[in-house]
């Protein structure tokens, strides 16, 4: 567990060094991989991002990488209510980086597909700290 929580701690760390606040840098910052070994299949890219108290992170940098190669694809902004919507991007299987400063950063495997579901994806950002770690759903 304390090997876990050192590499997160220091991805955490690597990542949100180069995030401004409105995620326009298109670095990716280190290796994170799909923490939570999760794809899901949906139609459209948005959701919510929040403190996992339901708090919203406006501050929190929501990127789309590729899946294979992970090139930087899009930002999307996050607004005070802590939903975020990327437009215009065309299907395929893409990696949503979540970053925010004091926060687990974490990342989450996306197949973006007309067939997929109508579902939004929720992200409940933890506290950087012992076996904390952020979490996402559809909902």
């Amino acid at each position: 567990m304390r090997i876990a929580f050192l590499f997160v701690t220091l991805l955490s760390s690597t990542v949100y060094s180069f995030c401004s606040a409105r995620c326009q840098d298109r670095a990716f910052g280190g290796d994170i991989t799909i923490a939570n070994n999760k794809e899901w299949r949906v139609q459209h890219l948005a959701g919510v991002v929040d403190d996992g108290d339901k708090k919203a992170l406006a501050d929190a940098c929501i990127r789309l990488f590729t899946k294979n190669g992970r090139h930087f694809v899009a930002s999307a902004e996050v607004d005070t209510n802590g939903e975020y919507k990327f437009d215009n991007i065309k299907p395929g299987y893409y990696e949503l980086v979540v970053t925010c400063k004091e926060f687990c950063a974490t990342s989450f495997g996306v197949h973006l597909d007309p067939e997929g579901a109508l579902k939004k994806i929720a992200i409940h950002m933890a506290p950087d700290g012992l076996d904390s770690c952020s979490v996402g759903e559809l909902k």
